[in-house]
C-alpha cells in the first residue's frame, strides 16, 4: 500500500491576499468551520493551503475533492464519507503545510523546531525518551531532537483518530514502529521535523 506525501511553503500555495480570499471563498463548509476557528490571519492561511495542497493530491488521483463529503469521527477527526479507502491528513506549521493521502488510516505531521524547556519535555515524553534527550548538546540539536519526537508522536495520534485525548507519554517514539505503525522522519527542510505513520509496511512516497 503507498502513502503519497507531499510538503509545500504556504508562500508558494497562497502567494498574495488575492489568492488567499479567492481560494477560502471555495473552501468546503468543513474546512471553512475549521479555519475560522483560528484567530490569527497566518494560522488561517496555512489551513486554506493544506486544503489546497490536499486538492491538488486528490486531482492527481482523478478524484474532486469539491464532490466528497466530510464529517467527523467522536474524536474529532475529519474523514471522508462512504470513501473506505481513500483517507488523508493535513498538518501545518511556520511556513510549511503538508498532506498525506492512503488508502488506509494515515497521519502525518509537521513542526518547526523551536526552543523547548525541560518541562515540556517531561510533559509530554517518557521516562525513558526524555533520559536519552539529556544526551543532546543542549541548544538547536535538542530542540530539533524533541520535535523529531513530538511529531513521531503527534503523527501517530492523528493516524488512529484520537488525538491528544491519549496520553502522549505512552506513545513510544524511539523506535521505526509503534503499536503495529510504520513511522517515518521526512526531510522538509532546515528548521523543521516531518512525520508520517501508516499501517506496518506502506511505501512512503514524496
Amino acid at each position: 500500500m503507498d502513502v503519497v506525501v507531499r510538503c509545500e511553503r504556504v508562500a508558494v500555495l497562497l502567494p498574495d491576499e488575492e489568492s488567499f480570499d479567492a481560494a477560502y471563498r471555495t473552501l468546503p463548509d468543513w474546512r471553512r468551520r475549521r479555519c475560522d476557528v483560528f484567530r490569527f490571519p497566518e494560522d488561517r492561511r496555512r489551513s486554506v493551503a493544506a486544503w489546497l495542497l490536499l486538492k491538488r493530491m486528490l486531482a492527481e488521483r482523478g478524484v474532486k475533492a469539491d464532490a466528497l463529503s466530510v464529517s467527523e469521527t467522536p474524536f474529532g477527526k475529519p474523514v471522508f464519507d462512504r470513501t473506505e479507502n481513500l483517507h488523508f491528513s493535513l498538518s501545518h506549521a511556520g511556513g510549511l503545510v503538508m498532506a498525506a493521502v492512503s488508502a488506509a488510516p494515515v497521519g502525518c505531521d509537521v513542526e518547526q523546531v523551536k526552543p523547548v524547556d525541560d518541562a515540556v519535555c517531561r510533559r509530554v515524553l517518557s521516562a525513558v525518551e526524555f533520559s536519552r534527550l539529556e544526551t543532546t548538546p543542549v541548544g538547536t540539536e535538542r530542540d530539533r531532537e524533541f520535535c523529531r519526537l513530538w511529531t513521531r508522536k503527534e503523527s501517530y495520534l492523528k493516524a488512529i483518530g484520537r488525538g491528544l485525548e491519549i496520553d502522549p507519554q505512552t506513545v513510544p517514539a524511539l523506535e521505526a514502529s509503534v503499536f503495529g505503525w510504520s513511522l517515518a522522519d521526512l526531510d522538509v527542510g532546515e528548521g523543521f521535523c516531518g512525520c508520517v505513520c501508516a499501517s506496518a509496511g506502506a511505501v512512503i512516497r514524496r
